[in-house]
């Protein structure tokens, strides 16, 4: 049987999504679902972040070295450009995601794929890749789950007002514009 019913739903498995739901239910009998269209781990660790430093760091340290007396003499050779694309592919395991869904297993925490979006109070609606819907429903909502986020959120949206806050979120939509929403929404 389909399980269509947690305590708190997550919307995006990014590395926030990841954190969020596994907070909301350490050392609980809470239960949390993360619904994620494409790779659990979001964009730091498969497009952005990660890759990105991957591909980064092989050129800072050959540039380092070449201004290091004692190694330049031994970096008379050109870059591997095969090699550092390769070497990033490593560090996003080649878009498998398969490590990051075992680590949200062993936290407790269950992976529904496909777009999520809310269609009434504590209810979200999934479509899946190939066109199926599926419906699912959380316990918790707004101030409930409010309490279950992490204290450094709670301090940092405690001691900066939501205009500055807006100002460091890009203009299409992210994780950080939706949880603003969320926050002007109760306050």
């Amino acid at each position: 049987m389909t399980t269509d019913t947690w305590d708190v739903i997550v919307i995006g498995g990014g590395s926030a999504g990841e954190n969020a739901a596994q907070y909301a239910i350490k050392g609980s009998d809470r239960s949390a679902v993360i619904v994620e269209a494409e790779l659990v781990g979001g964009e730091c660790s498969h497009w952005a972040c990660m890759p990105s430093k991957a591909l980064l760091h092989p050129i800072e340290l050959a540039e380092c070295g070449r201004a290091l007396a004692g190694v330049a003499q031994a970096l008379n050779e050109p870059l591997d450009v095969a090699a550092i694309p390769a070497r990033r592919d490593e560090f996003t395991h080649h878009h498998d995601d398969s490590g990051q869904v075992e680590w949200a297993a062993g936290a407790g925490v269950d992976i529904v794929r496909g777009h999520g979006r809310l269609i009434g109070e504590k209810v979200v609606e999934v479509t899946a890749a190939h066109g199926a819907t599926r419906v699912l429903h959380a316990r918790l909502v707004g101030t409930d789950v409010a309490e279950l986020l992490h204290s450094a959120t709670t301090a940092i949206v405690g001691k900066v007002d939501l205009e500055t806050l807006w100002h460091a979120v890009p203009s299409y939509p992210t994780v950080s514009a939706v949880w603003l929403r969320l926050l002007e929404s109760r306050y």
